[in-house]
């Protein structure tokens, strides 16, 4: 029994000491923040670049160099495929890339327009290290690697921050979508939704932007901002959604989360801005032989931020009229949004996959030619509207003002 005892013991410690015969040590890796994705000078080329931690300037407490070393520096390196770029950047680095931590994929709008994005994602679906759920955005009007060649207030690391970006404007501004990799494959598989990215800008001088300078300085010379939402068909980016268009592709994602919308006094300049605090969407289909007649419903509540017009809020009429103005509002943008899909023929909104929900059968009939079907559909939209505080006063002090002029 002793005997056997000793040997079970001795085998359970032998697997308590064994060591993982694939570690790598920390020090071996390069960790990658973020890449860009832009055109090689040749023709199917891709140029590739890496935003990659510098782990002494993160540390914390520690400083290289007196803190003359920036928190990231970038690497690029040209091929074929994404993977090739990845093997060929071993010529410049003494360490192994590591994906792992990456949280932002950045394409370079000219290549999305050109080429399209179908080839940019198989990696993603085969590496046990690359995230599908890091973010993507599309670089407007510079080069990807612009973007996370930024050097940033607030944050250090670029990547991180244009994520953060995303994430807050979406909350509370809802002008644009957080897309992961994995939406991204997604939306290009299915027959029935087109896949739609955010877009990402540089406002101001973008070498400006990419010098240390950019943080010493009260007016910052270059900032990364987050502006509008592509919209793809076949692969291909086709057109923008910005301002009310992006908001009323929101609304019927119901995606909304938080927005401003404003409408002007009727006989004075100035305009009323609600805050809106809840918005619910649903979308049914209604089938036909001859055409399919989407219902979008959408009922949403706010409450007045500001009012810049003589109206006495005391009043429950003065309510109703703003609520109605409200839903109009609403409605402008939603229809704007839904005429810009349909004439560029790219159903961004998912109205395939409700049919596919709702009756397979017709779906399997109408999945072909399924673009051109969406652009001849009618839509027809219901908002219903609630203000639910109209603030901490219920008569402007503007309404005050002709009486103290006199």
């Amino acid at each position: 029994m002793k005997v056997r005892r000793c040997i079970v013991i001795f085998t359970v410690l032998l697997f308590v000491l064994t060591g993982c015969w694939n570690r790598r040590e920390l020090s071996d890796l390069a960790i990658v923040s973020a890449f860009a994705v832009d055109k090689g000078t040749k023709e199917n080329e891709y140029l590739v670049t890496f935003q990659i931690i510098n782990p002494s300037e993160n540390a914390t407490g520690v400083a290289s160099g007196g803190g003359k070393a920036t928190p990231t520096f970038t690497v690029s390196e040209t091929g074929t495929t994404i993977f090739e770029a990845i093997r060929k950047v071993s010529k410049k680095l003494s360490r192994q890339l590591f994906f792992a931590h990456i949280r932002l994929m950045v394409i370079n709008e000219e290549l999305a327009k050109e080429d399209g994005i179908l080839e940019l994602f198989d990696l993603f679906e085969r590496s046990h290290e690359a995230r599908l759920t890091s973010n993507v955005l599309i670089a407007r009007g510079t080069d990807a690697k612009s973007i996370i060649n930024m050097v940033t207030p607030l944050d250090n690391i670029s990547g991180y921050v244009t994520v953060k970006k995303l994430e807050a404007t979406e909350k509370v501004w809802s002008e644009n979508i957080k897309v992961e990799v994995d939406d991204v494959i997604n939306g290009i598989v299915s027959l029935g939704s087109s896949p739609v990215i955010s877009g990402v800008r540089i406002e101001g001088d973008p070498k400006e932007g990419q010098k240390k300078s950019n943080l010493e300085s009260t007016d910052v010379p270059a900032m990364i901002e987050i502006s509008g939402i592509a919209t793809f068909r076949g692969g291909k980016l086709v057109g923008w959604l910005d301002n009310g268009k992006a908001k009323g592709f929101m609304w019927v994602k119901n995606k909304m989360n938080s927005t401003i919308v404003r409408m002007d006094c009727k006989k004075k300049n100035g305009g009323v801005a609600i805050e809106l605090t809840e918005s619910k969407s649903s979308i049914k289909a209604e089938i036909h032989r001859k055409k399919t007649i989407f219902h979008v419903d959408i009922k949403e509540e706010g409450n007045i931020a500001e009012m810049n017009c003589p109206t006495d809020l005391s009043k429950s009429e003065e309510i109703k009229k703003l609520e109605k103005a409200f839903a109009i509002e609403t409605k402008k943008e939603v229809m704007s949004a839904i005429n810009f899909a349909q004439k560029k023929k790219v159903d961004i909104f998912g109205f395939g996959e409700v049919i596919n929900r709702e009756d397979p059968k017709a779906w399997e009939k109408m999945k072909k030619n399924w673009n051109a079907d969406f652009s001849k559909a009618e839509v027809k939209v219901k908002v219903e509207a609630y203000i639910r505080r109209p603030g901490m006063i219920m008569k402007p002090y503007i309404k005050e003002v002709p009486k103290l002029q006199d």
